[in-house]
């Protein structure tokens, strides 16, 4: 497969990615990832399991029903997707909008993310700043 060809593939994977991650966060985990993993948003979680995956997405699922996120912009180089975001949603305590960018580092292999490397800036998340979801 040429680096063009792959690299849209990748690029249509994210898009999936996205879509599941505001529609379906566990067909996200199951269909956009490959069974061995490696997600890390450090500081906040350091994942290398599905299972473990889906608790802690269902935990913030659980603290935040309308989070989303939209893509502002993505990079494509061979295997690898940047992703600029922002995430939203409303804090459940106090009815207050929220929203905070973050970019991903995703590293794919046969359409499958492998690894994915999230920076974010949690002090802008209500729920999440004072959390920490890897144990």
């Amino acid at each position: 497969m040429s680096a063009d060809t792959r690299q849209e593939r990748n690029v249509a994977a994210v898009h999936r990615w996205i879509e599941y991650y505001n529609t379906d966060v566990h067909r996200m985990i199951d269909d956009s990832y490959a069974p061995d993993i490696n997600v890390v948003c450090p500081g906040l979680i350091d994942i290398t399991d599905r299972a473990q995956f889906h608790e802690i997405e269902q935990s913030v699922l659980d603290a935040a029903p309308d989070r989303r996120a939209r893509i502002e912009n993505l990079i494509a180089a061979d295997d690898h997707v940047i992703v600029e975001a922002v995430l939203f949603g409303t804090d459940t305590d106090s009815g207050t909008a929220w929203e905070t960018p973050w970019c991903a580092i995703l590293t794919f292999h046969d359409g499958a993310i492998v690894t994915d490397h999230t920076y974010l800036d949690r002090t802008r998340w209500p729920w999440v700043k004072d959390q920490k979801l890897d144990g």
